[in-house]
């Protein structure tokens, strides 16, 4: 799952990458409140399924988390709205596979792999997306 802010002010460059009102990116910060469902879902990815979070400025500065160090809902909301406006911010929240499990696989178990990741996300990514999306029938 990654949702993304772009600039607060338009970039010369990048003229359409201002974030505005429609974006991901606010119903994302709005559901990162205690004792909400994004806390309940990050709580149980992060630290019962294995997850990992990516959160912050694009620039090199995001910060790492996981199960060890995963910080209140609050401190995440603090570290993507403080990210600098005039670099891109997101919020990845993602399980990594490491290259021993990636070669032992086969194509098909990777692919089945990535379908379950993504139904173990479906429910944090319908908290902040415009569109709600079902999980596999199987998931």
């Amino acid at each position: 799952m990654q949702v993304e802010r772009g600039f607060l002010k338009a970039h010369p460059e990048h003229s359409n990458c201002t974030l505005t009102a429609d974006w991901d990116w606010h119903r994302l910060l709005k559901s990162l409140k205690r004792g909400g469902h994004m806390e309940k879902e990050i709580r149980r990815l992060v630290r019962r399924e294995g997850f990992l979070i990516h959160a912050g400025c694009w620039d090199g500065t995001a910060k790492d988390f996981g199960r060890s160090n995963l910080p209140e809902v609050a401190a995440l909301r603090r570290i993507l709205r403080e990210s600098a406006g005039d670099n891109w911010a997101g919020f990845q929240l993602y399980y990594a596979m490491n290259e021993s499990e990636v070669r032992g696989s086969t194509g098909l178990d990777l692919v089945e792999s990535m379908l379950a990741i993504f139904d173990e996300v479906t429910p944090a990514m319908n908290l902040c997306m415009q569109i709600e999306i079902s999980a596999s029938e199987d998931g």
